[in-house]
Parts: structure tokens; sequence; C-alpha cells
């Protein structure tokens, strides 16, 4: 089991976030800035929304909205799914797909320390996997239940023609 506290902790950025108020043109610079597809909305460090890439182009380009003019708050998605640094990462996971979210924002006693997206908890995941992968076969090896077959064996001396 792997929780969103170790998925968090392997990461060496920082958590990303803008002002309800602020425009969404500066948003999605911050975005393209950091290579990321969505941002925390803090108000008074509280969490108030996420501004996420399909926020932007429903919500402004098909709508014909300008993001130099329209503002954060305007657009922005109701933080409906949060999760706690304790959380299941595979629960987490299922919560995501189940509501058809992308992205999960990590609380710490009401004060937002992450954001995973399905992408993190899919690696996690497949990470975990793997592991367990090596730990069986390093214990079939050690305990000699392991089988081999060889599959291509040179021919024995035996059945090689001499030339004379």
């Amino acid at each position: 089991m792997t929780c969103l506290f170790e998925i968090l902790d392997g990461r060496d950025q920082k958590l990303e976030w803008v002002d309800p108020n602020g425009t969404v043109f500066e948003a999605i610079a911050r975005m393209a800035r950091c290579q990321i597809g969505c941002l925390v909305v803090l108000e008074d460090d509280q969490l108030v929304g996420l501004l996420c890439e399909r926020d932007y182009l429903q919500k402004v380009v098909l709508r014909g909205r300008t993001s130099r003019t329209t503002v954060v708050r305007e657009v922005m998605s109701p933080p409906t799914l949060v999760a706690s640094l304790q959380d299941d990462s595979d629960e987490c996971l299922r919560r995501l797909v189940a509501h058809r979210v992308k992205y999960l924002p990590v609380l710490d006693r009401d004060r937002v320390v992450g954001l995973v997206s399905r992408g993190d908890l899919l690696r996690a995941q497949f990470a975990a996997q793997s592991e367990v992968e090596r730990v069986r076969a390093a214990s079939a090896m050690s305990a000699g239940t392991g089988r081999f077959a060889i599959i291509d064996a040179p021919p024995d001396s035996s059945s090689i023609g001499r030339a004379g």
C-alpha cells in the first residue's frame, strides 16, 4: 500500500497555486512555465478551487472569452474531491476514475500540501507492482522453486559432423 505522503515526499517540485482574483492568462502562463496541467486556487491559504487546462478550453476558449480579462474565480472548478496525506493511493485512483476527474488536492489539517494526478497515482501503482514482482522473483530464486528452460541450446559435440 502506498499512501499519498510517499508520493508527495518523493517530489522535488513545490505546490503551484494561483489567486482566484488573478487573470486566467497569468494562470495559464504559470502552467506553461511550470509544465503542469492544473493549479490549486487558494484564497487566504484556503482551497477554493482548481484551474485546469480543461477549464481554460471549455470555459474560456470555446465560449469566446479572452484569458487576459477573465478572472480565475469565474472559470475555476470547485474542489469536489480532496484527500489526506495518509490516504491510500489505489483508493484515490479509484475515486478519481469514478468521478472522472484528473487532479486531487491533498490536505493536511485543512491546508493544501500537494496535488496529485491520475498519472502520479498510476506511476505509484506500477512502481509498487514492479517491486512486488522483484521480491517474488528473488524469493523464488532463493527458495529454489524457480524453473528455467533452455530455448536455443547449441548442439552437443556428438551431433557435430567433422569435415575431413
